[in-house]
């Protein structure tokens, strides 16, 4: 069975709940009501910790992607010059993600006006505030600050690998596996580089699983389909324990530890969950929305409309609310997309 683009969306899906239930609930217990407690935290709470390694499973089937879409591109390009195929390559996957960025973007940003996010508080009087937020690149300079989502961070993480996807993809193919470990010790540096020493070995992590055909290789060596899910099962535990205890001593820890905790979570979702009927069909489909519901999510419930998703009270009501609305707005975007012939006008843009 391939880890394919059906299996990569089964991932997403579940990537995108966890974002979901991430942000709705890490700091929300003065609107729920919560029915249990662990060491004096809301459930919800605790679980939304845990959630923030939707991250680094982005993050991994990026690297995924990227190796096999760079591997076809380099076989079938006519572009004789690298560094020209290079450029190509990466314009093309900037371009791919803007599209959907900007479009967010102009429906989104301006609707603050009425929402009381005005842009002169966000921005300041410099416009340099405004272009670096509406070309992604506000994390990579200002950090959390003059952008109208903080969430869009992960544009800006995404971009810069991009960019030096290439050049990572070449060193790769040099030193293999070595590179995981260079980068698992660039990781361990204490601080944070604007998240390149937290998340490139994620990015290089699923970079080798797609060379080395893991996940295939994995379910042909175990044969015991049930063996095949209790062991990454009874991995999981213990490190879920881990994570907790990192996350309880600094959250930058945890988030660094991702790239090992989510691994069984990948596995579970490749080896289980894509058989089961509905849920995986569902999942799937959330997959594909993924990329618009993690563009404009935050401006639903954190900005917007946040008095109407809490009032729901309940932790599951609330994300259910979240969740059907997010997924309903994505195919409305996808809709208006059609219908504006969006895709077309904007590859003549910037073709």
């Amino acid at each position: 069975m391939k880890f394919d683009l059906r299996q990569t969306n089964i991932a997403k899906g579940i990537a995108v709940m966890l974002l979901l239930w991430h942000h709705l609930f890490l700091n929300a217990k003065n609107y729920t009501f919560s029915l249990f407690y662990f060491s004096g935290v809301p459930i919800e709470s605790v679980i939304a910790q845990f959630c923030k390694c939707c991250v680094a499973i982005f993050m991994f089937l990026s690297g995924y992607g990227l190796f096999i879409s760079y591997t076809s591109f380099t076989s079938k390009t006519e572009i004789k010059s690298p560094l020209k195929a290079d450029i190509v390559f990466i314009k093309n996957r900037v371009l791919k993600l803007m599209s959907n960025y900007w479009f967010v973007f102009i429906i989104f940003v301006p609707l603050g006006l009425f929402f009381g996010r005005k842009f002169y508080e966000v921005y300041g009087n410099n416009p340099l505030h405004y272009l670096a937020n509406l070309f992604g690149l506000s994390y990579l300079f200002y950090k959390d600050e003059f952008t109208m989502n903080p969430t869009w961070w992960y544009v800006s993480e995404i971009l810069l690998f991009y960019a030096i996807y290439p050049l990572m993809y070449r060193i790769y193919k040099k030193i293999n596996v070595f590179l995981l470990i260079i980068t698992v010790g660039f990781c361990l540096i204490p601080g944070v580089f604007r998240g390149l020493n937290i998340y490139l070995c994620t990015l290089v992590l699923g970079t080798v699983f797609a060379d080395r055909k893991l996940f295939e290789k994995y379910a042909s060596a175990l044969k015991n389909k049930v063996l095949a899910v209790i062991i990454p099962l009874v991995a999981f535990v213990p490190l879920c324990v881990v994570r907790y205890f990192l996350n309880a001593e600094n959250m930058v820890y945890a988030m660094k530890f991702d790239t090992v905790f989510i691994v069984p979570i990948l596995f579970l979702s490749y080896i289980l969950v894509s058989k089961i009927p509905y849920v995986s069909s569902v999942l799937e489909e959330l997959g594909r929305k993924s990329g618009f519901i993690f563009l404009f999510h935050t401006f639903l419930f954190g900005y917007y409309f946040k008095s109407f998703f809490y009032s729901f009270k309940y932790p599951i009501l609330i994300f259910a609310a979240l969740l059907i609305i997010s997924y309903i707005t994505a195919f409305i975007f996808e809709w208006l997309m059609k219908i504006t012939k969006y895709k077309d006008i904007f590859k003549k843009i910037t073709s």
